[in-house]
């Protein structure tokens, strides 16, 4: 992947925050986490002694290990990582405490998380599926009787539920009732940024998303709705830019990366495009989006063999999707031909 990864380097905003090596090594081990290789995920985070200064590999690791059954060898891992940054690993220990049906030391571990910068949102961690083992627990609900977030962070989670429930005109009285008192703050223009995308004003939606995140760098979901809202309001160019930008603060999220090579060749770098989706797919063979966009990047570019051979890849391993039926059908029809 290295080709690719040295052009969204070079893209980035935040340079020297990864080595090339660093980079690389971090995404093959999630990589290998994701396609459920565990074993390789935890060797591949092995080299984690070289980055001393980066709880990644530590919590990546502890990861894999609550995957593969290795509960012990996690919480070493998770302790390995408070100790190369404060409560970085402190929901993993919950997680794995949890996991042990240790309700006294898995609600101690989610209280200091609960304190951390690194504190979810709170109905995230009610629907967490390890925590919810514990959940009738009393350590549990005496937790969450206690105030954990901010009046701005509960409005932000209500206007999102509200939202996802399609009750936008609550969502927007909701949002109104904060945004005077916290104008200046980043989260106000986030919850701007979602009620205009939602409301179909996509270019509003990217110049709000963008102003929250130059006020706090943004968190990964405001990356992730200021990119679409780019997307959707048809400026490529700004997309492709942008997802540089949050592969360089979130290097280990595939999505970026899927985007990128969506916006590359919706922009008509349909080269450029091809020799990333080829390098993602040497880390991710069998994923059904990078497969499905290295076929449609193959038949915009008439290279109709190629093609054929990722669609009809995507059809062995996903029969049930009737989109890659149809994909390939449009391959056969511009041929003229059955055979290949």
């Amino acid at each position: 992947m290295k080709r690719a990864i040295i052009l969204i380097l070079l893209s980035s905003f935040v340079p020297g925050i990864f080595s090339q090596e660093k980079f690389d090594d971090l995404f093959r081990a999630k990589s290998l986490f994701d396609r459920g290789m565990f074993g390789d995920a935890i060797a591949a985070t092995g080299n984690s002694h070289r980055y001393g200064d980066d709880f990644r590999f530590a919590g990546l690791r502890g990861e894999a290990f609550i995957a593969s059954g290795d509960n012990n060898r996690a919480i070493i891992s998770f302790n390995e990582s408070n100790m190369i940054l404060e409560a970085s690993g402190e929901l993993g220990l919950a997680r794995v405490y949890a996991l042990l049906n240790d309700s006294k030391s898995s609600a101690y571990h989610l209280e200091l998380h609960l304190k951390s910068s690194f504190r979810l949102p709170q109905r995230e961690l009610q629907l967490d599926n390890y925590l919810k083992r514990i959940d009738e627990s009393s350590e549990w609900k005496a937790l969450w009787k206690r105030d954990w977030y901010t009046q701005l962070e509960e409005g932000v989670a209500e206007v999102e539920y509200l939202l996802e429930k399609n009750r936008y005109e609550e969502a927007a009285t909701v949002a109104k009732s904060f945004s005077g008192i916290y104008k200046d703050r980043a989260e106000v223009d986030y919850i701007n940024g979602l009620l205009s995308f939602n409301n179909g004003r996509f270019e509003n939606a990217a110049a709000q998303l963008k102003e929250s995140i130059d006020k706090d760098q943004g968190k990964f979901k405001v990356w992730e709705l200021y990119i679409e809202s780019l997307g959707s309001a048809g400026d490529y160019v700004s997309a492709v830019k942008a997802t540089g930008k949050a592969i360089d603060i979130f290097p280990e999220r595939l999505s970026f990366y899927i985007s990128r090579v969506e916006f590359l060749r919706k922009s008509g770098e349909r080269s450029s495009a091809m020799v990333e989706v080829s390098d993602l797919l040497e880390y991710y063979p069998d994923n059904e989006k990078l497969v499905d966009l290295a076929g449609k990047i193959a038949f915009e570019t008439r290279n109709y063999s190629q093609a054929l051979k990722y669609l009809s890849d995507n059809i062995e391993s996903h029969p049930g999707s009737p989109m890659h039926y149809s994909a390939r059908g449009d391959v056969y029809l511009a041929t003229q031909t059955w055979e290949f």
